[in-house]
């Protein structure tokens, strides 16, 4: 499983400000993490559902490997919670740039 960074990208492969040229199209910043964001978010949930399809499965009692749902359950788990520290970071640094002073 590849980690958020990876999915969300660094900031340097967003271009060095709010728009670049490249390629003569204009690259925005703010759309393309927004993208990248909505992309991760959809990973996301579908490992939820993944996870949710198998722990049905097994509660019905069909034959599913207890060691795949349990594996399932924790890398949904643990990618949500990544995923709310990293909004979490990005709504406080938000607000830190709107209490600014100019």
């Amino acid at each position: 499983m590849s980690n958020l960074v990876d999915r969300v990208g660094k900031v340097s492969d967003f271009g060095n400000g709010p728009s670049e040229k490249i390629g003569g199209k204009s690259k925005n910043f703010s759309a393309e993490f927004g993208k990248r964001l909505k992309k991760a978010l959809e990973e996301i949930d579908n490992l939820q559902e993944n996870a949710d399809k198998l722990s049905r499965e097994l509660a019905v009692g069909h034959d599913v490997p207890l060691h795949e749902t349990m594996i399932a359950l924790e890398k949904a788990d643990i990618s949500l919670r990544l995923f709310v520290q990293v909004r979490n970071k990005i709504v406080e640094a938000y607000r830190e740039v709107m209490h600014m002073q100019f």
